[in-house]
């Protein structure tokens, strides 16, 4: 069931996505800024910890970060970020309104 409701948000996601965005791509420079800012958690690294974020956020006209919707593979990384997300302070002329962003995060040994 849990992979189930999993498959319905990530495509509800996408959909929203692609028509929040139809014919351009103006946040590209912002979800790059945001996974820069998102690395793998020492402690996800620590108990080889993988999994999946889907979130959905906005950025207010004073570039304040609000997460509206997330849904996590673990509670633990979502958590960490959604803080994270929290934390960061964005150009509103750039990112203002709705955003939606996955993060991946995969243990590799090195």
């Amino acid at each position: 069931m849990k992979k189930l409701s999993t498959l319905i948000l990530t495509v509800l996601i996408i959909l929203l996505n692609f028509s929040a965005h139809a014919g351009s791509n103006p946040g590209s420079e912002m979800q790059k800024l945001i996974r820069k800012e998102i690395s793998y958690p020492k402690f996800a690294m620590k108990n080889q910890l993988q999994g999946v974020v889907m979130v959905q956020f906005e950025v207010s006209d004073m570039g304040y970060v609000q997460v509206k919707e997330m849904n996590a593979s673990h509670d633990e990384l979502g958590k960490y970020v959604r803080d994270q997300l929290e934390q960061l302070r964005l150009d509103p002329r750039k990112s203002s309104g709705m955003h939606f962003a996955k993060f991946t995060f995969r243990y590799e040994e090195l």
